[in-house]
Parts: C-alpha cells; sequence; structure tokens
C-alpha cells in the first residue's frame, strides 16, 4: 500500500503511460504499460474518467482518491518510487513481459532477416551473449498474456510489411512450437491461412497486426525471440 499523507501532492506520477516507442510517429493506441512494456492487468488500473488517448496526455499520474488520470507528461507533479527487493527478470535488450522475456529483432537492419533454423540460433545466441542462465526459442504463445504483449509492441516496433518468425512450425501432421509450448489453436488468429502453398510453407510469421502467415522456412524474415525470465541471479 503507497501512502501519500507524508508527501502531500495534488496528484504523483506512476510509471504508466502511452508513450511511442524511440522513432515512431505514433501519439499513443491506448495500450497502456508500466515503463516500456510492462502491460498491466486491466482489473488493476483505475482510471478516472480517462484516459482521452488524445496522443497529448500520454503519462498517467495517480489521484488522491487513488484512481489514475492521463495528463500531459510535461506538466508537474510529485512522484512515487519503486525498486525490487529481489533480483532476476530480463537482461539489457530484452523486453520484459510478465513471466517472459521478448527479443524482437530490428526491422530496419537487413542481417536480422534470417531463415527460421537460423532464426532459432539466433535467439539461442543472444539469449547466451546477454547472460541469462537458460535457452531462448521463437516466441510460442500460449496464453492471454503473450498474445496482449505482442499486439501491443509489434506496432511501435515494425512496419506493416515485416514478418517475424515464430516457434510454430508444421510438423508430423499438425502445427505445434518449436520450444515445446502447449499449442491452443484459438491462440493463432491466421491471416485467410494457412494454405501451404507448394506443400513447402510449414513456418509460420506473425504480422503487425498479430496475424499469423505460413512461410516457407527458407525464406528469411525477422524474429521474434522468447524465454522464461530468470529469478534469483
Amino acid at each position: 500500500m503507497t501512502s501519500t499523507d507524508k508527501r502531500p501532492s495534488d496528484g504523483y506520477w506512476t510509471a504508466l503511460n502511452d508513450l511511442p516507442q524511440a522513432g515512431s510517429s505514433k501519439v499513443g493506441t491506448g495500450y497502456w504499460k508500466y515503463g516500456s512494456n510492462e502491460f498491466p492487468p486491466s482489473n488493476v488500473v483505475i482510471w478516472n474518467i480517462s484516459p482521452d488517448n488524445d496522443g497529448v496526455a500520454n503519462c498517467a499520474g495517480l489521484t488522491l482518491q487513488g484512481t489514475l488520470e492521463d495528463v500531459n507528461c510535461n506538466s508537474t507533479q510529485s512522484y512515487i518510487c519503486e525498486t525490487a527487493l529481489t533480483q532476476g527478470g530480463c537482461k539489457q535488450g530484452w523486453l520484459n513481459g510478465d513471466t517472459s522475456c521478448y527479443w524482437i529483432g530490428n526491422s530496419t537492419d537487413p542481417h536480422e532477416l534470417v531463415t527460421w533454423d537460423q532464426a532459432r540460433k539466433r535467439c539461442n545466441d543472444l539469449a547466451y551473449a546477454a547472460g541469462f542462465t537458460s535457452v531462448s526459442d521463437l516466441v510460442a504463445i500460449d496464453n492471454a498474456s503473450d498474445t496482449a504483449f505482442i499486439s501491443g509492441e509489434l506496432p511501435y516496433l515494425t512496419q506493416n510489411a515485416i514478418l517475424h518468425w515464430t516457434g510454430l512450425n508444421y510438423k508430423q501432421g499438425r502445427w505445434q512450437w518449436s520450444s515445446g509450448s502447449s499449442f491452443i489453436p484459438n491462440m493463432v488468429q491466421w491471416a485467410v491461412e494457412p494454405d501451404n502453398s507448394g506443400g513447402l510453407q510449414n513456418c509460420a510469421t506473425i504480422r503487425m497486426n498479430g496475424n499469423f502467415s505460413d512461410q516457407n522456412c527458407d525464406s528469411k524474415h525477422n524474429f521474434i525471440c522468447m524465454k522464461p525470465q530468470d529469478v534469483g541471479e
């Protein structure tokens, strides 16, 4: 519980914001998050008749009534700081989800366009280079938290024409995740596919809008890596 009686103010800054990613021209999409990538459960955030999502009031302050209000980030308020008591989580360059760490390849770098097998190796190499104690694989979406994270981040970090490899591939007569996560069909929204054109499209990419598309595994695309957060490092 946060106490504000020792530092009286009309409002207090929180980390919740709708700021666009650096270099993005977007002015806000309504995907409110803590910091740059932590999306809170909807039942945790209680708005005071807000937000307007007008591209101006992109930061959230805590009112004396305990509700949140979207305000201009350049206005002045008091603030509340928080620090973790335990170590762990995600390494530098990786994005924090609820329980997972994500790496979204730079869609402007042609060297980040790789085949599906190369993308899996890149994920593992990136995790090793960052100092994680466990391996990484291409992203698997098997719960609502993963869906919310990807749908919230991709519009900021990529362009509509860019496809990102996921861990979904067609093997032994069925679609499955390369990481071994459970494949739940209703978690995957196909873009009128899979059509397995020519019998060669056995690996799946994800588009900016969250729709999946089957592709030839030897074609080159961007990629998204995912791994469980390391705890207690």
